[in-house]
């Protein structure tokens, strides 16, 4: 059985026609979905949340204390008032009246190495370098300038 071109279309025509109305009530049966589910679904609003409370805390620098005694070289008698300082931390301290100091830093120092300039008046400077890694007690002896020894 032939087919003519008129029926071949007409086919066709109708083919596309029952296409497209069946895309249609898809797109509706899904639009209608939408709007009857959507009043159903609840959104509860949470609170912002705040990133900063979620980040550690950097971690406190551990602290590294020195402790010594400086003493005269010649009678071996505590010197009272004696500057100890950390050289470059900008950090300084007196030793009491049995010549006794504490010093606190936070900077550890290259590979834990400090160095300590210790004054006093009549006396030299000692430049010393020390652990900070170390605890122990540090004496330092110092030595009467030339001029307080009697010009030597």
């Amino acid at each position: 059985m032939k087919r003519n071109a008129k029926s071949i279309l007409s086919e066709e025509n109708i083919y596309f026609r029952c296409w497209r109305q069946f895309c249609w009530v898809l797109i509706i049966a899904l639009v209608s979905l939408i709007f009857i589910l959507f009043p159903l679904i609840k959104i509860e609003a949470q609170p912002a949340q705040n990133n900063v409370s979620r980040k550690r805390l950097p971690e406190p620098a551990p602290e590294y204390i020195i402790r010594g005694k400086v003493i005269a070289e010649d009678d071996r008698m505590p010197i009272t008032g004696a500057e100890v300082e950390i050289h470059g931390a900008n950090i300084k301290t007196t030793t009491d009246s049995n010549g006794k100091f504490q010093i606190t830093t936070t900077v550890p120092g290259y590979l834990g190495n400090l160095e300590l300039i210790i004054k006093s008046v009549g006396f030299e400077t000692e430049r010393v370098t020390v652990s900070c890694y170390k605890k122990r007690r540090y004496l330092f002896k110092m030595r009467l300038n030339a001029i307080q020894r009697g010009g030597e």
